[in-house]
């Protein structure tokens, strides 16, 4: 998969993990959000897996898992464009949490409390992804 052998550092490795989580489930209706849902959860537990890592820990999983759990809320009968806003905010929190927490995972656990105060990146690029696929959905 080109994710993983272009982009740096491990989040190449673990996006390409949560896409490739998502994809055992390739052959269902896409139209169908239940199927959505269930597919990025999947890709969300191959990631916490891959990374031995969970909510709370200073990563790319304080967006993500809150974000799972929010699909997994939404009814199926809600509008679609609402759903996307209400991703966004959750991810837009999840990311903001990171700033104050101390890393246990990843490159940033070598900075102990250096690292508080600052955004996790990983957790500033899974919502920035998620934020454009919603703007995408909102917009069309």
């Amino acid at each position: 998969m080109k994710i993983m052998t272009t982009v740096g550092g491990s989040s190449g490795a673990l996006f390409a993990t949560l896409l490739m989580g998502m994809s055992k489930k390739y052959n269902v209706e896409l139209s169908d959000q239940k199927n959505i849902t269930t597919m990025f959860a999947e890709g969300v537990e191959a990631m916490k897996k891959r990374g031995k890592a969970d909510l709370g820990e200073k990563t790319m999983l304080d967006v993500l898992i809150p974000v799972s759990k929010e699909l997994q809320k939404l009814s199926d009968k809600e509008d679609v464009k609402h759903i996307a806003e209400k991703i966004k905010e959750v991810a837009e929190k999840g990311m903001l949490s990171t700033k104050n927490l101390i890393a246990t995972k990843g490159r940033a656990s070598f900075l102990g409390e250096r690292a508080k105060g600052h955004i996790d990146p990983g957790a500033r690029s899974s919502q920035l992804a998620i934020e454009a696929i919603c703007n995408t959905i909102i917009n069309t």
